[in-house]
């Protein structure tokens, strides 16, 4: 088991960081406030250069860079603060209809999420605020209808996955997001960069990818995944947030002295260090554990994930505490990442979530049945 990236590996980061620099949060907010639903240029650059079917294989349009890769590319995207959806399209989605083994609907869709042209979401059980039903309809088509919750991401997103119903009633589908069942809400967000919208369908068709135990077992693997990138997200936004506030307390000077001299704030961001190096280990070893079981996956993922959340949240905090009053105004980029630590907590799924099922897995293996 290789717990760190190889040479290759760190040089494909780094021409990821150079494309990613053509971009800032300022960028993506000034897309946005113009009623954009993402930086569309950067987009177009990252699906122009390759990198939105960084995992997918060569038949799907992609260049098979491999899983691993894609977690060093979710880290950057946190890092730089950037206004795209890469993470739930080109990571979260992608591999999981990669994984799903629906020939027809791989060979429709990927091509389009390596070329940039269309942008997948994953809908979690808990993002359903009506619940989500499965019908037949007369022509033999399937059909859903159901509402749910504001999706992060969700202006942007023009195609979904989500899993429908529970046991042998279960079913992984595909959902085209049409203009019509949208419901942007540009205006009233939490993290400004990444615009959600709800969603109403009303007997919209789908295509049913899996049914059943085979339906749930590939959603599984893909909200393991899913998380596993997300969570390298986190660490690029912890490290991106202490990154700003020691470049703040070298800079800011108060009694004669930069304030990084001070001993509290010099406790703070020890504090923030140590965070992201727990959380860096556990992501570590959830990208190592990419190749391995099924449980030993869903384990480093879920620690991943609750690591990752709790160094993003506390070094945003006191990146904004670091820069005292100006951390809270639109002259500071400090808020922006406090906005998206708080946004990405839940998404996907909650820390309550992650905990709940690090839980079970380990009452499952070392619990005795009877």
């Amino acid at each position: 088991m290789d717990l760190a990236f190889n040479e290759d590996q760190e040089a494909i980061r780094e021409e990821f960081r150079r494309v990613l620099a053509s971009s800032s949060a300022r960028t993506g907010l000034e897309c946005i406030e113009a009623k954009a639903s993402c930086d569309q240029t950067l987009w177009q650059t990252l699906a122009e250069t390759g990198w939105l079917g960084a995992g997918l294989s060569e038949d799907n349009g992609g260049s098979d860079l491999g899983d691993v890769t894609l977690c060093l590319l979710a880290e950057e995207i946190g890092r730089q603060g950037v206004a795209v959806p890469f993470t739930a399209s080109a990571c979260g989605f992608a591999t999981g209809l990669a994984r799903s083994g629906a020939t027809a609907a791989i060979a429709q869709w990927l091509p389009q999420i390596a070329d940039g042209s269309a942008i997948g979401t994953v809908l979690l059980p808990s993002d359903w605020k009506t619940p989500a039903q499965v019908s037949e309809s007369g022509d033999g088509q399937a059909r859903l209808s159901g509402t749910t919750q504001f999706i992060r991401d969700g202006a942007a997103s023009t195609v979904a996955l989500s899993l429908i119903g529970s046991g042998e009633n279960s079913h992984l589908v595909l959902l085209p997001l049409v203009d019509g069942v949208r419901a942007p809400d540009l205006e009233r967000t939490l993290d400004l960069l990444h615009p959600p919208a709800a969603f109403e369908f009303d007997h919209q068709p789908i295509v049913i990818l899996a049914s059943g135990a085979a339906a749930e077992t590939q959603w599984q693997a893909l909200i393991d995944r899913y998380g596993l990138y997300a969570a390298f997200e986190q660490l690029g936004g912890a490290q991106a947030a202490l990154q700003m506030a020691r470049e703040y307390s070298l800079t800011r000077y108060a009694f004669g002295r930069a304030i990084g001299s001070f001993q509290a704030l010099k406790h703070s961001m020890a504090d923030m260090l140590a965070a992201i190096e727990m959380a860096r280990s556990n992501c570590y070893f959830g990208a190592a554990s990419l190749d391995g079981a099924a449980d030993q996956l869903r384990e480093a993922t879920a620690v991943a994930r609750i690591s990752a959340t709790e160094a993003f949240r506390l070094c945003a905090r006191q990146n904004i505490q670091i820069h005292g009053g100006i951390g809270i105004t639109w002259e500071s980029d400090a808020q922006l990442y406090y906005r998206r630590a708080q946004s990405l907590a839940s998404s996907p799924g909650s820390s309550t979530f992650w905990k709940e099922r690090l839980m079970q897995l380990l009452i499952r293996r070392h619990v005795p049945t009877t």
